[in-house]
């Protein structure tokens, strides 16, 4: 007999109460070991980047786009250990730099960073590993997402109208 099971939203069949507890037993199994493996890859990078951080060798990082969530991001470099913005895009360069003072960047920071109009040249850049994609824009988002599959660079879209 074929019949919705209580609180799912699937048909199963039903032989007995052992069928369904070994059916839930599995899902149980499943998400225990989900999350296990998840907590063994959040340990793995956290030793990934612990060794970076001993051997000096920071997660080098290309910010697209200093408007506010690039501000957002922006705001937390200080305090991240390993974590080194080498090159900020945005379309007008000066504001980009008056984003970062604005959100706690010191001098020094900021001398050290090199500020362009041109989020393509931030991909090129060889010493970039990681490019924040935080323009807002869909169709530029898009663009600068292939331009650093392209270029072998990972991404993290902020660009929430171009992450679908």
């Amino acid at each position: 007999m074929l019949r919705r099971s209580p609180g799912l939203n699937f048909p199963t069949q039903h032989f007995d109460n052992r069928c369904r507890l070994r059916i839930f037993g599995w899902h149980a199994l499943f998400t225990i070991l989900y999350t296990f493996s998840e907590s063994l890859i959040n340990m793995f990078l956290q030793n990934l980047i612990s060794q970076r951080i001993d051997n000096n060798k920071p997660v080098k990082v290309a910010l697209i786009g200093a408007g506010k969530f690039g501000s957002m991001f922006l705001s937390q470099v200080p305090t991240t250990p390993g974590l080194e913005v080498v090159i900020i895009a945005d379309l007008i360069p000066d504001n980009a730099k008056k984003a970062c003072k604005n959100v706690g960047w010191n001098d020094d920071l900021i001398s050290n960073t090199e500020f362009v109009d041109s989020g393509i040249r931030a991909i090129t850049k060889s010493e970039v590993e990681v490019v924040v994609e935080a323009t807002g824009h869909p169709s530029a988002g898009i663009l600068h997402a292939r331009e650093a599959f392209r270029y072998g660079k990972h991404i993290v879209m902020v660009n929430v109208e171009a992450d679908v």
